[in-house]
């Protein structure tokens, strides 16, 4: 029996992409001078960059092919990464009440967080297409 993808499914896996390249784009821009960075020096930065390629960028590409090819190994792959989004979303939020900076990053941070609360609840309501 062939299972068809529901059309939310499809708009989270392109968001999902869209979210994947738009950070490897941000950090391009850094690297290149184009967007400055206030609290972190390039060391910093590289940190960054490194730590979002290999716990964001890679497996939100990876996740969203498993989606799309409706494997449970994309859907766990997908609640591991939303999860580990939130926590990373909500330590950027504390850190900005905190010390008061409130640059752009809060506003991403609150819809990165946003998307990935409605992609798990979506994704457990679905959870029977990746069986």
């Amino acid at each position: 029996m062939i299972k068809e993808r529901p059309g939310l499914l499809n708009v989270f896996i392109i968001i999902m992409v869209f979210n994947a390249l738009v950070t490897a784009i941000h950090y391009i821009l850094i690297y290149q001078g184009v967007i400055q960075t206030k609290t972190l020096d390039m060391v910093g930065v590289v940190e960054f960059t490194y730590a979002d390629i290999i716990a964001n960028i890679i497996p939100s590409a990876i996740g969203a092919y498993g989606l799309w090819r409706l494997k449970v190994w994309g859907w766990a792959l997908a609640m591991i990464l939303s999860g580990g989004y939130m926590h990373g979303m909500i330590v950027l939020l504390t850190r900005a009440v905190a010390t008061s900076q409130f640059g752009s990053m809060p506003f991403i941070a609150i819809y990165i967080l946003m998307f990935s609360m409605l992609l798990i609840t979506y994704l457990w309501q679905q959870r029977r297409l990746f069986t």
